[in-house]
């Protein structure tokens, strides 16, 4: 089986499964890895270069370079400067999956001042994008290949339990993932806990198939 986690718990989650393996005597064959780390292994030979977060930063104080002259709220500010402010932004927008069109549908409906920030952030927004050339990719869209690559060969995990722990929360390339993987592998669990009078679990169970579980 293979055990999905976040990247900082992978470690700990190792040692407890050979904790718990230790103590039954039994032996299994157990994979711990996390989301990126899986991604990697399946794609094999389409895995891009993929930038780190200061090469995100780099890329984007190009963009807004050359986005300069078409700014309203931004213009005056300094493009390395910009690029580390919206960097966390533009991150937070992708993984929710809100795109430039619905960045701009809203922005259309604020108070002035913060109409022009946003439709300068959606310039910005588009032009990451296109930068992200077919020789290099972030995290971000790495992760929504590697669902679309999962979609094209549904029977590439057919025989193996999947287990997804130790995460509270999940961006949509994670669940763009997950729904890929419950429609080919053996069995798909996601456990994990939230407070009673949150949604979450519901609204994730039901996006996947009657199994999940």
């Amino acid at each position: 089986c293979i055990i999905l986690t976040a990247d900082r718990k992978v470690a700990s989650m190792e040692r407890t499964v050979l904790e718990v393996l230790a103590e039954c005597g039994a032996e299994f064959r157990v994979n711990v890895m996390s989301f990126t780390r899986f991604c990697v292994k399946n794609m094999g030979e389409r895995v891009k270069r993929c930038l780190t977060p200061e090469g995100s930063v780099m890329l984007l104080a190009d963009v807004i370079e050359k986005c300069n002259d078409k700014f309203v709220y931004y213009r005056r500010v300094r493009p390395d400067s910009l690029a580390n402010e919206v960097y966390a932004a533009l991150t937070a927008l992708r993984n929710s999956g809100v795109s430039t069109d619905n960045l701009r549908e809203k922005a259309e409906k604020l108070p002035i001042a913060l109409r022009n920030k946003s439709l300068d952030l959606s310039l910005i927004y588009e032009g990451y994008l296109e930068a992200l050339s077919e020789k290099r990719e972030d995290s971000t869209t790495r992760l929504a290949a590697f669902a679309e690559m999962l979609n094209e060969n549904p029977g590439k995990n057919a025989s193996i339990n999947f287990f997804v722990v130790g995460m509270d929360d999940f961006n949509k390339p994670q669940i763009d993932v997950l729904r890929a993987l419950d429609n080919g592998v053996k069995s798909l669990t996601v456990g994990f806990v939230v407070g009673i009078s949150q949604n979450v679990i519901p609204d994730l169970a039901g996006s996947f198939a009657p199994g999940f579980t």
